[in-house]
């Protein structure tokens, strides 16, 4: 028999409805709350810079699951938005818990890089012009303005890629226990380990095959521990030792990965660590991505320079009218946007 909230029968909704309407806007605050927590946690020893303004924000919901995202800017502010995403899972599986409803919460995390090679594609036409909007900086390139607006308003892109496709592909292997992170994202948070600014466990659960990543090789499965029952993590714990198995080693964890990686021709991340005074190679997909700017951009300049040599033979009083507007917005075609990791993270119920 299906139970209806109210008991005088005011709520013709059965009591899972209610639960789940309550799971998109509660879990944000959770979310938020802990984010804002794990942030000044971690910036008492390093400096905020403007990670302060980088918060996860909501890009769609998919059935009974929110997928947030989030520009990351660091090593350690990566591991800041993970940590902040696993505590908002136990925090709210707790309160699921004392509500009397038998329901979980699940995660699942995963980086993709833009502006290259994954892409971001406008959906949804903004009523706001840029010019009424005081957050976007028009001194910027077109390209950057647009990743800017989809930091910011994320709900108006999509965004497309191996990257975005991987993530929604490792989400099946995600459970209340463990929530599963991209192989890009796990070594992250195995770097921000050997340093100490990553403190949950992670876990490797082997290789499987997942349809339409890196070609069929089998991809590793790898996780942050989200056990929430200490029974159950006991139980656990001492099994392994019962194998002989041991807790994962973060330095041989990142060694794995980057072979992985190699391997499977996926770009190492380039994020570097907030502290780090020599930053890391940009990737190549982004210099490619630049170069390809650079090329058309001076296409339109040999163009204009053509227009230039007509003016020249028939003169037009109108000329630096509409030359100088041609150059000054020439001067912005090529992106001014550095490359960045956006975080995806998923949590269903």
């Amino acid at each position: 028999m299906e139970k209806y909230a109210g008991s005088d029968g005011a709520d013709p909704a059965p009591v899972w409805v209610n639960a789940f309407r309550n799971f998109y806007t509660e879990f944000q605050k959770f979310f938020i709350s802990s984010y804002e927590d794990e942030h000044r946690a971690s910036c008492k020893i390093q400096p905020e810079g403007d990670e302060k303004v980088c918060y996860p924000v909501i890009w769609k919901t998919v059935g009974d699951e929110v997928i947030f995202c989030s520009r990351v800017l660091s090593v350690d502010h990566t591991a800041v938005t993970v940590s902040a995403f696993v505590r908002a899972l136990e925090q709210y599986a707790l309160k699921l818990k004392q509500d009397g409803l038998p329901l979980g919460v699940k995660g699942a995390c995963w980086l993709a890089a833009f502006p290259a090679p994954n892409a971001t594609i406008e959906v949804v036409t903004q009523k706001q012009s840029r010019e009424d909007d005081p957050t976007i900086d028009l001194t910027k390139s077109p390209e950057a303005i647009k990743e800017d607006r989809a930091d910011s308003q994320p709900h108006l892109f999509d965004f497309l890629g191996k990257g975005i496709d991987t993530g929604f592909r490792i989400a099946k292997n995600a459970a209340e226990d463990r929530c599963v992170v991209s192989v890009q994202l796990a070594y992250l948070l195995a770097k921000a380990a050997t340093k100490k600014r990553f403190h949950q466990p992670l876990g490797y659960h082997g290789r499987e095959v997942l349809k339409g990543v890196v070609g069929g090789l089998p991809y590793p499965v790898i996780s942050v521990d989200t056990e929430r029952n200490e029974l159950n993590w006991m139980l656990r714990s001492r099994e392994a030792a019962l194998r002989g198995e041991r807790a994962i080693d973060e330095y041989a964890l990142c060694d794995f990965l980057e072979t992985f990686m190699q391997v499977a021709n996926i770009e190492l991340p380039c994020l570097p660590f907030r502290d780090d005074i020599i930053k890391p190679e940009l990737p190549s997909s982004y210099r490619a991505y630049i170069e390809h700017f650079r090329k058309n951009d001076e296409i339109d300049e040999k163009n204009l320079s053509d227009v230039e040599q007509e003016d020249q033979l028939a003169p037009n009083e109108d000329k630096e009218a509409t030359i100088e507007p041609a150059r000054a917005f020439l001067d912005r075609i090529v992106p001014e946007v550095d490359p960045f990791d956006d975080l995806s993270l998923t949590g269903s119920q």
